[in-house]
């Protein structure tokens, strides 16, 4: 009787063969979006190893978004054909929440240093200290702040787009139809951020707020539900839009290598 002899698996073999350009592309963005993901469990470890709750950690929407990219990549190089993938709407939510992500800290980060050199003594120099980079000062923290909120979301948008270029969609959908599905998290996390300064008690007795005044609505519901609605019902849509209509004349500039991959 002849012994099975299985084909043995070849991690060059499977590089070579199984993997289509843009997964090839994505197996580097994988290995960028791991690193992101273990300084999110750094984080989080971090908080219990100094008594703090771990879920100020996760309830982070950079946290979040930054653990949805590793989601997202495992997915799209390991299970090409999942339901998740259908028609873009994953990879499309994922961009819009990552360039959120990547946009309002980097422009808060950039007007508070701006701040702090033109009025030193403004109110909005002395916010620097409460959040950007320079909350983080140096070394370990401050690469922890800039991978999670400027190289991880820059890497995965890039090759986010380029992806279309090898495998364009020419199915793609009406803009709505993204729009919908990509809406309902970002209004459960808003609906969070609204009401859990209502409901944490911090240990001192302080009102506890994810981002500051920006979703203190206990203490500035002024400033804090009129910056969740303009979020929600304009920040949100004009950027899913925006990354609708990349991936669209992406795809149909490149649509012949769809064809070619056909044949």
């Amino acid at each position: 009787m002849s012994s099975l002899n299985p084909r043995k698996f070849s991690v060059k073999n499977w590089y070579k063969n199984q993997l289509n350009k843009s997964q090839k592309i994505f197996l580097f963005v994988f290995f960028t979006n791991i690193i992101g993901f273990l300084l999110v469990l750094h984080g989080i470890f971090a908080a219990l190893y100094n008594g703090k709750d771990a879920f100020v950690v996760i309830g982070k929407f950079t946290n979040q978004s930054n653990v949805l990219l590793l989601i997202f990549s495992t997915i799209y190089i390991f299970f090409p054909k999942h339901s998740f993938l259908k028609n873009d709407k994953f990879l499309i939510a994922c961009i819009t929440y990552i360039f959120f992500t990547f946009f309002i800290y980097n422009t808060i980060s950039a007007v508070n240093a701006i701040g702090a050199v033109v009025s030193p003594n403004s109110d909005l120099a002395a916010s620097q200290k409460k959040i950007g980079y320079a909350l983080s000062k140096k070394g370990f923290r401050l690469f922890v702040d800039l991978y999670k909120h400027l190289f991880n979301p820059v890497i995965f948008i890039i090759c986010g787009f380029i992806k279309y270029i090898y495998d364009p969609n020419i199915r793609l959908q009406k803009y709505h139809q993204y729009l919908i599905p990509i809406s309902i998290y970002p209004i459960i996390y808003s609906i969070y951020t609204s009401t859990i300064p209502f409901v944490y008690k911090t240990k001192d007795g302080t009102t506890y707020t994810v981002y500051d005044i920006a979703t203190n609505t206990k203490d500035y519901p002024q400033v804090a539900y009129p910056v969740v609605a303009f979020l929600i019902l304009i920040w949100l849509p004009l950027t899913c839009y925006l990354v609708w209509l990349g991936v669209n004349k992406i795809s149909n500039k490149y649509k012949q290598n769809y064809v070619d991959k056909q044949n």
